[in-house]
């Protein structure tokens, strides 16, 4: 079965974020500008509510995210884990993996953001008509199906990580083939999102008493500090969980090896 150190992985991330928090900013600012003037088109557009829309102006920064992300990622695995020093050299950003697996992980987010954006106006729009039907054995079994495929799949928000490391998706699926991958990829990225969950939250409430707004009537202002709170927070929460993903991903790989050595 392929498993990994869920505590181990996520304070790897954790650890990386805060070693290299001074080669991390020097990096960070154009991701987090074009993440800024993306979600600010969003809210100026008042596409909110169309996460189709949402996830077709967000594009570019997914995919400028990818690139620096998927960097930092290589960079934890290659070099500080060896103790090399890190240097910041553009052609690193265009290497052939970092390039590929940039292309891998935009293209998941826009796929996640459609998807989203379908079962968002299926739920909007047939929400009535599916409170008026009575409740069927299909309808049961066709939602448990349903949720068993989509906890399985949740290993696929992570098909950049293989072609990062050039592994084939392919190994990757057959490694990961139980569900129990998921509950360690799952695990791991609670552990790496929730803190910064918790920090949003108590930063917005801290705002809106700062600029004296609610939730239903919220002032430009603080439309405006939110948007940038979310654009750092959206960056580092993704640097974190992706390299300790990266780490738990590895080492069920490299589980495999071992394990091929002692048959």
């Amino acid at each position: 079965m392929a498993r990994f150190d869920v505590v181990d992985a996520t304070a790897q991330g954790y650890r990386f974020l805060w070693q290299q928090r001074r080669f991390i900013a020097r990096i960070a600012l154009l991701p987090m500008v074009f993440k800024f003037l993306s979600f600010f088109t969003v809210v100026t557009l008042g596409q909110e509510d169309n996460l189709l829309r949402q996830g077709l102006i967000l594009l570019p920064a997914y995919f400028i995210d990818g690139i620096v992300i998927c960097f930092l990622v290589r960079l934890a695995l290659f070099q500080v884990e060896r103790g090399q020093e890190t240097v910041l050299k553009i052609e690193n950003f265009f290497a052939s993996s970092v390039m590929a697996a940039a292309v891998m992980f935009a293209l998941i987010k826009l796929v996640l953001s459609a998807m989203t954006g379908v079962i968002y106006a299926s739920s909007v729009g047939g929400g009535k008509d599916l409170a008026t039907q009575e409740p069927n054995a299909l309808m049961f079994v066709g939602a448990i199906f349903f949720l068993i495929f989509t906890f399985w799949a949740f290993r696929l928000l992570w098909a950049h990580i293989p072609v990062l490391l050039e592994i084939s998706l392919l190994e990757y699926l057959k490694r990961l083939k139980g569900m129990m991958s998921s509950v360690f990829l799952g695990g791991t990225w609670i552990m790496c999102s929730l803190p910064f969950v918790v920090a949003i939250v108590v930063l917005a409430d801290l705002l809106a008493a700062l600029t004296g707004s609610n939730v239903q009537e919220p002032s430009n202002l603080y439309k405006f500090l939110l948007i940038g709170v979310q654009a750092v927070a959206d960056l580092l929460v993704a640097i974190v969980t992706n390299v300790a993903i990266a780490y738990g991903i590895r080492a069920m790989m490299q589980g495999k090896k071992k394990d091929k050595g002692q048959d």
